[in-house]
């Protein structure tokens, strides 16, 4: 038999299976469940917080990207961006909370910055995260002028790409550098 602990004291319980399957039997007793409903947005943060020499890794919930969320006062918000908030200060609509220690789950607000979109960017770029691409300024050029006698969709199977990114190279939506 499965032994469970509970979400809010982690006493080792038996619950009710067909509360496990429910998605219920997370609490050993009302009393831990009430007591867990009334925790802080604060507290339920540092509950989920693992400090250690360096960083400050996020334990609870993470989207695919690594960086950690969780409920606060009924709507989702981003664990590192809390952390700014709590120890720093309110960010400006339109920043982000960028990493300087390139660890998404790091809540450390030692690691933590503002920055526009444009400075997210560059930081990925600089430390080698951006995302790369297949095409060089050569081939931009080259598409450009194999387009005046070949459509989109043959340039895109002679450059493995899309035709839509050649048709966005053709207008200028991307490469528009070049």
């Amino acid at each position: 038999m499965n032994s469970y602990f509970c979400a809010y004291c982690k006493k080792s319980f038996q619950p009710q299976m067909s509360d496990v399957r429910r998605g219920l039997g997370k609490f050993c007793s009302r009393a831990c469940q009430a007591s867990r409903e009334r925790r802080s947005p604060e507290e339920a943060f540092w509950l989920r917080v693992n400090k250690t020499e360096t960083c400050w890794m996020w334990t609870g919930a993470k989207i695919p990207r690594g960086y950690g969320n969780f409920l606060c006062q009924r709507k989702r918000v981003y664990a590192h961006r809390y952390s700014y908030e709590i120890h720093i200060g309110p960010i400006t609509e339109g920043l982000f909370v960028l990493h300087r220690c390139d660890q998404p789950a790091c809540v450390n607000p030692e690691h933590l910055f503002l920055g526009t979109h444009l400075d997210n960017m560059r930081d990925m770029r600089i430390k080698g995260r951006a995302p790369s691409t297949k095409l060089s300024a050569e081939d931009v050029l080259q598409i450009r002028e194999l387009s005046k006698t070949l459509t989109p969709a043959e340039i895109a199977m002679r450059f493995t790409v899309s035709d839509t990114a050649i048709r966005k190279i053709l207008t200028r939506r991307s490469w528009d550098h070049i």
